[in-house]
């Protein structure tokens, strides 16, 4: 536990990516301030990253028409996720999408 706080303090200190999560920090006995520092610190990161990837926010325009039934005669379906890069169920959505005809 000593060697986690250590590299858990290292990272805060510096300007590393944590290693520990803020959900993930619960499960340890750390104090309320160190869980208050990574949550603070995750939440910034996040931030920094959407800033940077987005270069100008787009309003969503709402379709006129809702079609569910493509001109084939299938029905259209969309997977919407804020993490498919990193969320474990990628894998089941990309073998998912694998087997529907995209035409």
């Amino acid at each position: 536990m000593i060697k986690l706080k250590e590299i858990v303090n290292k990272q805060l200190n510096d300007n590393e990516v944590l290693s520990l999560l803020p959900h993930d920090s619960l499960m340890f006995p750390l104090s309320l301030e160190v869980q208050t520092k990574i949550a603070t610190k995750y939440a910034k990161l996040c931030v920094e990253k959407l800033l940077n990837s987005i270069e100008e926010p787009q309003k969503f325009v709402h379709p006129t028409s809702l079609s569910l039934i493509s001109s084939n005669g299938n029905l259209r379906i969309g997977f919407v996720s804020t993490n498919f890069s990193k969320h474990p169920i990628t894998t089941i959505m990309e073998s998912l999408s694998s087997i529907y005809d995209y035409q």
